[in-house]
C-alpha cells in the first residue's frame, strides 16, 4: 500500500528538490564558464532553438510575429539569425498582454515581478517555478564565484521587502527607507557576512560612519560598521571608482558590482580582475544595437537581451533602454572565464541629453561630479536644452568651492555648448519605489 505524504513531508520533499536543483544550475554554470567561444555558443544556439520553437507553438504574440515577417523556427540556424527578428520593447509587451504569455502554462502558478517603472513604462513579468529556481541559480552563482559561501547570511538593503524563507541561503532584508544610523544599527545586530545594494545606498552609508569617525571605526575606537561582513555586491546604478574606493575603505569589504534586469535577473557578474562585467551567455543572449544593426566591439549601442531559460514569458530582442559597450573581441580576461565582457554600461537611452545645438551626449558626461568633496547625494535635472539643475545633499565640508567645482565639471561635460547651471541645497533627494537614486532627470524631449 502507498504511503501518504504528509504535508510537512511533502514540503520538505519539495524544499530538498529545488535545493538540489540549484546546486545542478549552479554547478553547470561554473563547468560552462571555462569553455571556450565557439563551445558557449553552441550552448547557447541549443537553448535559443528550443525557446524559438516553443514560442512559436504556444506564444501567440511570437506567432503572429513571425508569420508577419515570414519567419520559421527552422530560419534560425546560428546565432546571427537572431537578428531577423524585430526587436520589441516594453510598450509592445504591455500592448500584448494576453497575447505574450505562453498558453501551455498555468497564469495562476505563475510569479508575478514588477520592474521599477523608472522609465515611466512599469511591466509586469511572469514566470513559472523552474525559470525561478534557474534565475534564483543564477544569482547564487554570480555571488558564488566572488567569495560566497553556503553559510553565509546575507543582508539586502531595498525598498521592496520580500519573503526570504525559501532562499538557498539565508538572506535577511532591511529597508533603505530608514534613516541611514538605523540602517546601521540593525546590520551591526545582524552582521551579515554580505551585503547587496545599490552603490549609492552604501555611500550614504559610508559618510555616515565617517561622520564619527574613519575606515568604519568612531572617534573613540568603536565599531561602527558590522563586523563580519567581507564582501559588498552593488547592482542596479553605475559604480564609479570613487564610490567604490570608499566603500571598500569604510566597510573594509571588497566590492563586486552585478548587471542585470528584473525581466532577466543577473545577467554579468564583475570577476576578480574587475575589468568589466562577464555576460553569463547560459541564461540570455545580448546584442548591442545602433540604429537597427549590431555594432563591433568596442562601440556603444543599446542592450538588447534575449532570455533563454523563462519559457512562460519569452522575452525575445528585447530593448532594455540601457546603453553598453562590449570590450574588443580579442580580448582575454585573466581570470580564465570564457563568458564575453561588457567593458561598460554608459546609462538609459532614456536618460541621454540633446543641448541647446542638438547634440546629444551621454549623462556620464555630466555625472561625473562624485570625487567633489562636501556631496553626500545628488541628482542632476536638465530642465531645457541650456538649463540644468544640480540638487545637492550638502556634506560638512561643502563649501563655494564646491559650487564652482559641480558648475566647471557640468559645463566641461557640455563640450563647451552654453549651458546655464543651477544648484540647489535640499535635505534628501527622493528616491524610487525600489530604492533606487535616478541622478539624471531630463525633461527635455
Amino acid at each position: 500500500m502507498r504511503k501518504k505524504f504528509r504535508l510537512e513531508e511533502y514540503m520538505i520533499y519539495k524544499k530538498s528538490y529545488e535545493y538540489l536543483y540549484c546546486l545542478k544550475c549552479i554547478a553547470e554554470l561554473k563547468m560552462h564558464q571555462r569553455k571556450s567561444k565557439n563551445q558557449l555558443l553552441d550552448i547557447q544556439l541549443k537553448k535559443l532553438k528550443s525557446l524559438i520553437v516553443h514560442s512559436y507553438e504556444h506564444v501567440p504574440y511570437y506567432r503572429n510575429l513571425f508569420d508577419r515577417e515570414n519567419i520559421s523556427p527552422d530560419d534560425i540556424k546560428k546565432i546571427e539569425d537572431l537578428q531577423k527578428i524585430p526587436i520589441i520593447n516594453k510598450k509592445d509587451i504591455q500592448a500584448n498582454y494576453d497575447k505574450i504569455l505562453a498558453n501551455n502554462i498555468d497564469k495562476g502558478k505563475c510569479k508575478v515581478t514588477n520592474t521599477t517603472g523608472s522609465t515611466g513604462i512599469p511591466l509586469s513579468v511572469y514566470s513559472d517555478k523552474k525559470s525561478q529556481m534557474y534565475s534564483s541559480s543564477v544569482v547564487y552563482y554570480a555571488l558564488m564565484e566572488s567569495g560566497l559561501r553556503l553559510k553565509d547570511k546575507i543582508v539586502e538593503l531595498a525598498a521592496l521587502m520580500e519573503d526570504c524563507s525559501g532562499n538557498l541561503i539565508k538572506k535577511d532584508m532591511v529597508s533603505v527607507q530608514d534613516m541611514p544610523d538605523n540602517i546601521l544599527r540593525k546590520l551591526r545586530e545582524s552582521n551579515p557576512d554580505i551585503l547587496y545594494s545599490f552603490p549609492s545606498i552604501f555611500k550614504i552609508l559610508s559618510y555616515e560612519i565617517n561622520k564619527f569617525g574613519i575606515n568604519g571605526y568612531g572617534i573613540n575606537g568603536e565599531l561602527l560598521r558590522p563586523s563580519n561582513t567581507r564582501l559588498i555586491f552593488t547592482h542596479g546604478e553605475t559604480l564609479t571608482q570613487q564610490c567604490r574606493d570608499t566603500i571598500e575603505s569604510t566597510f573594509r569589504a571588497k566590492v563586486y558590482n552585478t548587471y542585470g534586469a528584473t525581466e532577466f535577473s543577473r545577467l554579468a557578474i564583475e570577476c576578480e580582475e574587475h575589468s568589466g562585467l562577464h555576460v553569463i551567455t547560459d541564461c540570455a543572449i545580448l546584442e548591442l544595437v545602433k540604429d537597427g544593426e549590431n555594432v563591433s566591439p568596442g562601440e556603444e549601442g543599446e542592450i538588447v537581451v534575449t532570455g533563454l531559460y523563462n519559457y512562460a514569458m519569452p522575452l525575445i530582442r528585447y530593448k532594455l533602454g540601457d546603453i553598453g559597450v562590449m570590450s574588443e573581441e580579442d580580448y582575454k580576461c585573466p581570470c580564465g572565464r570564457g563568458w564575453p565582457i561588457i567593458k561598460s554600461i554608459e546609462g538609459r537611452t532614456d536618460d541621454f541629453l540633446t543641448l541647446p545645438s542638438g547634440r546629444v551626449i551621454s549623462p556620464r558626461t555630466i555625472n561625473v561630479i562624485d570625487d567633489i568633496p562636501g556631496i553626500i547625494e545628488y541628482r542632476t535635472i536638465q530642465k531645457k536644452r541650456d538649463t540644468f539643475c544640480v540638487q545637492v545633499v550638502p556634506g560638512n565640508n561643502y563649501s563655494t568651492e564646491t559650487d564652482r567645482q559641480i558648475e566647471q565639471q557640468i559645463r566641461l561635460g557640455c563640450v563647451g555648448e552654453n549651458v546655464n547651471v543651477e544648484i540647489e541645497l535640499v535635505n534628501d533627494i527622493p528616491r524610487e519605489r525600489t530604492g533606487k537614486l535616478k541622478t539624471i532627470i531630463s525633461y527635455v524631449q
